[in-house]
């Protein structure tokens, strides 16, 4: 028997591997902002938020350009805001444990975000999750808006469907939150079941609350960020195994310096099963003082998610197989250097 015909049984054998691929990438030079009208493409971005959305600088429109997608709310004293997006049809399923899925924003802090006239109810926030195909909604940053107002047409499907995980900084506390949102299904007829990463705010999903929140305290507090700099968060979610997944939220500055980090286990009534993402979020919540109302907004100038897929461990069958074939392979090509 010839050896290459030997060889060719190993190569079919599974071996362990892992990949990292580049599931959605942008840097605005292509998509949509849909505020209006009931065209969505899968990558284009939507705004929902409790007031009426304005550029960052509080004066014009919310806008998407080569220079990025910016929003912001004009001057109040309490607001939230979040951009959604269903960034593929081909979803991310975590199947095997160590497989992980990560979304990185890349954004400029252009007014108030995380400020240090805002109170500790200020925070960022960035989640990611199973749209069961349903596209987010679009309308809900001008005069329809997130509210827990009953009879909105804004009650069900689009995000009211999704579920998933988000991360979210609240401003100088070290307390922080982890936390599973689930599928808005319960009674309220609000158009705040389109939201996806506020919740126990008027404006918030609370229709059920967060499945299993996970409050996270942190080694530190997280301080104000500075207007006109630059930042990225990162959120990631690893399958640890066939009950829980462990997820990491990060915060860093324009040298890629941590200005902050939390992570948890999501087990138990936190553990969102058989999740396929393709869908995100990202967004904020400003809150001032009484009386002390400022504008507020920010610019993403890059997007990315990223999953790592690591392969299933060999069967111990296949291994032996392997082992076997292995053997026979090496008395074969010893028997070869004799002829």
């Amino acid at each position: 028997m010839k050896l290459h015909r030997m060889l060719v049984p190993l190569a079919l054998l599974p071996l362990v591997a892992s990949a990292q691929t580049t599931v959605y990438s942008t840097n605005f030079s292509s998509g949509a902002l849909r505020t209006s009208g009931s065209t969505y493409n899968v990558g284009d971005w939507t705004l929902a938020a409790s007031k009426a959305a304005t550029s960052s600088a509080g004066s014009s429109t919310p806008g998407l350009s080569a220079s990025g997608l910016d929003f912001g709310m004009g001057s109040t004293t309490s607001n939230v805001i979040q951009t959604q997006n269903r960034f593929t049809t081909s979803s991310v399923t975590l199947a095997n444990t160590n497989d992980y899925i990560q979304l990185r924003v890349v954004f400029t802090d252009k007014n108030n975000v995380l400020a240090g006239n805002s109170t500790t109810s200020s925070q960022l926030s960035l989640g990611l999750y199973d749209t069961s195909g349903n596209n987010p909604a679009i309308g809900l940053s001008g005069t329809a808006l997130l509210s827990s107002a009953a009879s909105s047409p804004f009650a069900t499907g689009n995000a009211q469907t999704w579920e998933g995980y988000l991360g979210r900084f609240t401003l100088n506390t070290g307390s922080n939150i982890i936390q599973a949102r689930p599928v808005q299904a319960g009674a309220s007829t609000g158009s705040a079941n389109q939201d996806l990463l506020f919740n126990g705010v008027s404006a918030g999903f609370n229709n059920p609350g967060p499945t299993g929140i996970l409050n996270v305290t942190s080694a530190s507090t997280l301080g104000a960020l500075t207007n006109n700099s630059q930042y990225s968060a990162t959120l990631r979610i690893t399958r640890s195994d066939t009950t829980s997944y462990t997820i990491l939220y990060s915060l860093f500055d324009g040298s890629s310096t941590q200005l902050q980090s939390v992570s948890t286990t999501a087990t138990g009534a936190g553990f969102l099963s058989n999740l396929s993402f393709d869908g995100l979020a990202f967004g904020y919540r400003f809150a001032a003082a009484t009386g002390q109302g400022q504008v507020s907004g920010l610019t993403i100038t890059s997007v990315e998610v990223a999953n790592f897929a690591a392969a299933a461990i060999p069967e111990p069958a296949n291994i032996a197989a392997f082992a076997g074939l292995a053997g026979v392979a090496a008395i074969g090509l010893r028997r070869n250097r004799k002829v």
